[in-house]
């Protein structure tokens, strides 16, 4: 019990000291949004990227992780749409249902606990978890999350409102 709150205690002291400094005054939520953008946009990239540049090739695509991960995660998430079309919720609640189901906390909560645990070499693990996470999981949930007729026109219509854009490079006009 002790060595999970020994990598645990750290991340959630954390948490707690960030709720305090809001709740005291000393940052307010605006400056606590720009740290999570600056988190999420900048350092948290930078770290996986690090992760995977010093990190041998061989080590990088682990297939057998990746299959077994993406298929875990693939079940899930048709588990939580599964549930959420039985109580009745609708196609966007459904994908949202399965989405909440299948994604873990890799990069936030994750990372951390894994570089403590397993160091260097976890976190690639944690990057070949986001691959799958983004690439794989949350395209499927925006897919089914998007009702049926805008999917029909949903590429022209976002073709149309980036053309329509004044300050924007016209990426196509048609």
């Amino acid at each position: 019990m002790l060595a999970i709150l020994a990598i645990t205690g750290p991340i959630f002291l954390l948490i707690g000291l960030g709720y305090g400094a809001v709740r005291a005054g000393v940052l307010t939520s605006d400056d606590i949004r720009g740290i999570g953008q600056f988190v999420l946009n900048f350092a948290l990239p930078a770290l996986l990227l690090h992760a995977l540049l010093t990190a041998r090739p061989a080590d990088i695509l682990n297939w057998p992780f990746l299959a077994a991960y993406a298929l875990s995660s693939l079940a899930l998430f048709a588990a939580g749409i599964a549930f959420a079309a039985w109580r009745g919720r609708d196609r966007a609640g459904q994908a949202l249902t399965g989405m909440g189901m299948c994604f873990c906390n890799s990069g936030l909560i994750g990372y951390p606990i894994v570089l403590q645990l397993f160091g260097q070499r976890g976190v690639i693990a944690v990057a070949m978890a986001m691959l799958v996470e983004n690439c794989l999981l949350m395209t499927s949930t925006l897919a089914l999350a998007r009702p049926a007729g805008e999917r029909a026109q949903g590429n022209r219509r976002s073709r149309v409102a980036i053309a329509a854009q004044p300050d924007h490079p016209r990426l196509d006009r048609g």
